[in-house]
């Protein structure tokens, strides 16, 4: 597992994870407009979640479905599609247990405190 997606799975985790994500986005790939580096990051989180935290087609037209993303804290009328995907592996990878990520290393301040 690469380092950036390291931290690309650990900025799911973390509270505000869009920030984080499009903060890291920038540093490690490059600086675009907003909208590209969504539709990039989307395609980045799916290949992490096919990976790492497989899900069904059933599972994934679910969660899309517009009576379900008050479940994401989305409104259905406002929202941009990528915005919708983003936040939906966002959420996936944020309850996915981190033994699914195998590879995936502790960071250097929680080791030797009996976090692994």
């Amino acid at each position: 597992m690469d380092k950036h997606i390291q931290l690309l799975i650990r900025a799911c985790k973390s509270p505000n994870a869009l920030r984080r994500l499009l903060k890291i986005y920038s540093k490690v790939y490059f600086l675009g407009t907003t909208k590209e580096n969504k539709k990039h990051l989307v395609l980045i989180l799916s290949e992490i979640c096919d990976e790492y935290c497989p899900m069904n087609t059933y599972e994934l037209m679910l969660a899309r479905h517009p009576e379900n993303l008050w479940k994401l804290g989305l409104d259905k009328e406002i929202e941009a599609e990528e915005d919708i995907w983003l936040q939906i592996f966002i959420s996936k990878i944020r309850l996915s247990h981190r033994d699914c990520f195998t590879g995936l290393t502790v960071p250097a301040r929680f080791r030797g405190c009996g976090y692994e």
